[in-house]
């Protein structure tokens, strides 16, 4: 039985099944100067084609295999889209997940700071309150050294 899958001919790259081609696809698909038309083009039996010639059978081979080419091409693109679809459907998820934390998060550091400043003015009228004499703004620069001046740390 594996013999006769050996014997059989190579298929094209767009003639196999998503699943066939998944991971599959030639280098030359993903650099800038790849054309597919140009490859399904040379591919073509052109050799029944014989310039002067004008036989209709000839003809109608070439149009059939660029047609059955083409359907083979767009079953391949549908394949291939609906997997990427699927994919990027799974990661959405995990996507979405992050998202959430990273609000998450946003919400617990806009809180912390929020305490941070009560606690520094609580900090600041606690000091003005216990020594009125002494409170001038030690704290103009915005640090602790007002709160630390007003505890004399």
């Amino acid at each position: 039985f594996e013999d006769d899958r050996d014997s059989l001919p190579e298929l094209e790259w767009w003639q196999k099944s998503a699943e066939q081609m998944e991971g599959e696809l030639p280098e030359k698909y993903f650099t800038k100067e790849y054309d597919p038309v140009l490859d399904v083009l040379q591919s073509a039996p052109w050799s029944c084609c014989i310039p002067g010639e004008e036989d209709e059978d000839e003809n109608i081979e070439v149009e059939e295999y660029l047609t059955r080419t083409l359907s083979q091409l767009d079953a391949s693109h549908k394949q291939l889209t609906t997997n990427l679809v699927r994919r990027v459907q799974v990661k959405e998820k995990d996507i979405a997940e992050g998202l959430k934390r990273v609000q998450e998060i946003d919400v617990d550091i806009a809180k912390a700071h929020m305490y941070a400043t009560n606690g520094r003015q609580f900090l600041e009228r606690a000091r003005m309150a216990s020594y009125p004499d002494e409170c001038f703004d030690h704290d103009a620069d915005g640090g602790t050294a007002g709160i630390l001046a007003g505890l004399h740390v």
